[in-house]
């Protein structure tokens, strides 16, 4: 079994994982307000949802939708990798969502990216020594 001393690390790592996915989720959400205040701000009647009046769209909205799609989407799997880094399950997914974990956060997503490496051994069907596990399962 692993050293007992580092049995924190995929808890931590699971913790703050799901609180790089929380960050990224609120951060797609300001941009679609931002978005939607832009949108808003360019038409000269703001309760007129015909596309006329709108004109072209500018490019700074379609920026906007396109980072809130891309954060909204890379929020959710920090949150399904942190819950499998809190159950020691599928560590390949564990460590998915730190990666996005650091795409949506930067360097508190590096920290987590760490902890989830660092405790592979810690995760359940998981096995330190990888041609071990080959020649076993070949036997």
């Amino acid at each position: 079994m692993a050293n007992n001393n580092h049995r924190w690390m995929p808890t931590a790592g699971g913790v703050i994982s799901i609180i790089c996915g929380a960050l990224g989720f609120i951060s797609s959400l300001a941009c679609a307000g931002f978005a939607i205040a832009v949108q808003i701000a360019y038409r000269q009647d703001p309760y007129s949802f015909s596309n006329e009046e709108m004109g072209a769209i500018p490019l700074i909205v379609v920026v906007l939708w396109t980072i809130a799609v891309v954060y909204f989407i890379l929020s959710i799997i920090p949150f399904i990798g942190g819950i499998f880094s809190l159950q020691r399950k599928n560590w390949g997914w564990a460590l998915a969502g730190a990666i996005c974990a650091t795409l949506c956060s930067g360097v508190i997503g590096i920290v987590s990216l760490v902890f989830i490496a660092v405790s592979r051994s810690e995760f359940v069907g998981q096995n330190s020594n990888a041609d071990n596990q080959r020649i076993e399962v070949s036997s």
